[in-house]
This record gives C-alpha cells, structure tokens and sequence, in this order.
C-alpha cells in the first residue's frame, strides 16, 4: 500500500516536475517574458540552457511516467 502511494505521489510529480522544465526551455529559447536579460544569459548560450533542459525534462518526464505505469501494474 505505501509503495503503491509512493509511486503514484512520486511519478506525479516528476511529471509535473518534467512539465515545468520543458515549459522554461521554451519560454528560454522563445525569450517570452525577456528571460534571458533576467537571468543574464548571453545569446551563445541559450541553445545550451534550452537543450540542457530539455534532456532533463525529456528524462523525467520518461522516469515519472514509468513509475506511475509501476503503480499501474500493481493495481
């Protein structure tokens, strides 16, 4: 019961999680709401930061989602 709780909580907001990373590559990339001379990030870079999180995004979002197919299965 607690590992089937522990799963679900945590895939949930690993998902969440991975959301919000793939949302700030876009915002960062896309430079929506002037983020990059908020947070000082020279043009070179920006691809870098974009990809960065992405992949970390991408991961997560691959890990939540395997967990919460985990609490599936036990179901």
């Amino acid at each position: 019961m607690i590992r089937k709780t522990f799963a679900a909580t945590t895939g949930a907001a690993q998902v969440v999680i991975s959301a919000l990373s793939i949302l700030f590559a876009y915002i960062l990339h896309s430079d929506l709401f002037d983020v990059q001379a908020l947070f000082r990030i020279s043009t070179e870079n920006v691809s870098l930061f974009t990809l960065l999180f992405l992949v970390f995004g991408l991961f997560s979002l691959i890990s939540g989602l395997s967990f919460m197919q985990e609490w599936q299965s036990q179901m």
